[in-house]
């Protein structure tokens, strides 16, 4: 299911310190979000996107004004460190919440509901109608109630594929903890350093 909300009505409050990449180039910066997001990925035992494909975005879709990266910082023992990142596409009528990294240890910090707090709210501004969140695999009940929150609409998502894919491969899954062997492949992912992972991804989406 896909979950959507009409910027029209209103979003909730968080406090904090966002920075909004757009006003603060660096590829240090993008190089250091990728890394929580290769945490993130690395938690839901998900391969993930390759560097290369979101460097190539920052490039070609931020000055266009299709893409913006918003990321939660915060200072700690005199150091500015980074909380999480949302990278945000746009087009039409609607901003789509696309990829998150996020310190799994501030996570109590609420980071996340910041970041989506800023985007909906700028995006409105902005004059898109519709903030998408994107999809939540069937189970993962955490992500649904994050998105479900936010008063949000849900929608059934369809996704074609050419050539059609055999039907026991159309579920689109991480690795799972519902079978045994699934547990324990999703044990030994979680332990896998973040190069190696990264590795793993760019296997996986080598034609990105």
């Amino acid at each position: 299911d896909g979950y959507v909300l009409d910027l029209r009505g209103d979003a909730g409050v968080a406090g904090g310190l966002l920075h909004d990449l757009q006003r603060h180039l660096g590829a240090d910066l993008l190089r250091d979000w990728y890394r929580l997001y290769l945490d993130v990925n690395r938690w839901r035992g998900l391969p993930s996107r390759p560097y290369r494909l979101f460097q190539a975005a920052w490039e070609h879709l931020r000055p266009g004004g299709f893409l913006r990266l918003l990321l939660v910082h915060r200072e700690q023992s005199g150091r500015d460190l980074l909380l999480a990142g949302a990278m945000l596409l746009m087009l039409g009528e609607t901003t789509f919440y696309a990829f998150n990294g996020r310190l799994k240890e501030a996570l109590h910090l609420r980071p996340n509901d910041l970041l989506q707090w800023h985007a909906m709210r700028d995006a409105a501004a902005a004059g898109y109608r519709w903030y998408d969140f994107g999809e939540v695999e069937e189970g993962n009940e955490g992500l649904a109630g994050f998105k479900a929150k936010w008063d949000t609409e849900t929608r059934a998502l369809i996704r074609y594929h050419a050539p059609p894919l055999p039907c026991d491969e159309t579920d689109y899954k991480g690795l799972g903890t519902t079978i045994w062997p699934r547990r324990i492949a999703l044990g030994a992912w979680h332990r896998m350093p973040l190069s190696v992972t990264a590795f793993a991804g760019d296997r996986v989406y080598r034609f990105l």
